[in-house]
């Protein structure tokens, strides 16, 4: 499984060139999904941003799922049988974790993704999206940079397409709060700040700075 877990998606010329290089085809001959996670108008710039971003590096092939807006068989089924489309790079936006991973299984989208990727697509993820690739998503709700539950999810298991957790928007000064939170799990804590990722190849595993 190729997964590269990112803070704030390819915001360096670095990200972007290592992302390239390690893409299955041609930028041109790639088809990606989008998973949109935009719930309101005030949100529909971080869509407008990721599809140019992505666009920008040669992808035009590219499927936008809203999460919130739309249901499995209406952009992800590819023939009356129920056969599910196939993609190069599954892309997902962050958000709310804990609100994502309910629409997730809510859709059916966490089933699709994980099939996906264990069929070689390629998982790009931005923040919540990161750290819903992992085994868990209690750090979410963990520390002063908290996301609120305010859907009241009870299962906090993740898509486990890795045995790793990353801490996106990394600073200096939750360095405390992360080692604190570190000795109460049985899975590493990766923390990255808003300019590097975690490029995971099967159990290669590879901080991007």
């Amino acid at each position: 499984m190729k997964l590269l877990l990112t803070s704030r998606g390819l915001s360096t010329p670095k990200l972007r060139k290592f992302f390239v290089s390690k893409l299955p085809k041609k930028p041109e001959e790639c088809s990606l999904l989008l998973i949109s996670t935009v719930e309101s108008k005030d949100e529909e710039v971080w869509g407008k941003w990721a599809k140019n971003e992505i666009e920008k590096l040669g992808i035009k092939n590219i499927t936008v799922f809203n999460l919130y807006k739309e249901r499995m068989d209406s952009g992800l089924r590819r023939n009356d049988r129920g056969e599910n489309k196939k993609f190069d790079v599954i892309y997902m936006l962050g958000g709310g974790t804990f609100s994502i991973l309910k629409q997730l299984r809510k859709t059916g989208v966490d089933k699709f993704i994980t099939k996906s990727v264990k069929n070689n697509a390629f998982f790009l993820g931005i923040s919540a999206g990161s750290i819903i690739a992992g085994p868990n998503i209690e750090s979410a709700g963990w520390g002063s940079e908290a996301d609120d539950n305010d859907v009241n999810l009870k299962n906090l298991v993740g898509l486990e397409l890795t045995n790793i957790v990353v801490f996106p928007h990394y600073e200096d000064k939750l360095k405390k709060e992360i080692a604190e939170f570190q000795k109460k799990v049985n899975y590493k804590i990766i923390p990255i700040k808003d300019s590097e990722a975690v490029w995971i190849d099967g159990k290669k595993i590879k901080k991007i700075k």
